[in-house]
């Protein structure tokens, strides 16, 4: 695949996801912000390249997902200092797979598009048992061009 992918989260749900895209030929940058977390075991021994810091996750990326708890933790990954909008180059697609909310995703779009990025919000339902599976439901929303390239 010639898609460049970084993810960041590896929990429960985002080290099978990044394992079952590098098994679908995706080379994937990953970190994670615990980084003795049972989930990096996962993701490196699927083939990961697993990073010590987002900056260089996502430095090359194309795309950058995410898969995080919560509103705070979305917004320190994605907006707060050292991550995604200070690292990512321009036009980089930006995808947070965590559930957060229409009003949280909307400041977060917002936000990364005045800094030429771009953002889809989507949410995943099917648990953690659906992620190691590849049979997640995604429900997303966003610009059609950036549904498209992902």
């Amino acid at each position: 695949m010639s898609q460049k992918i970084a993810f960041l989260g590896l929990g429960v749900m985002g080290a099978p996801m990044t394992a079952n895209l590098v098994r679908q030929g995706f080379a994937v940058n990953a970190w994670n912000r615990t980084p003795e977390a049972p989930g990096i075991t996962i993701a490196r021994a699927s083939g990961a390249n697993i990073c010590s810091n987002i900056a260089a996750a996502v430095r090359d990326a194309e795309i950058v997902f995410t898969c995080v708890g919560d509103v705070p933790d979305v917004e320190a990954v994605i907006l707060g200092p050292g991550g995604v909008m200070e690292s990512a180059a321009v036009g980089t697609l930006v995808v947070d797979m965590s559930t957060i909310g229409s009003q949280a995703a909307r400041m977060i779009g917002k936000k990364l598009e005045e800094n030429n990025l771009r953002f889809l919000d989507a949410p995943v339902s099917g648990g953690d048992i659906g992620a190691k599976n590849g049979s997640l439901t995604i429900m997303v929303g966003g610009k059609e061009a950036d549904f498209q390239t992902c």
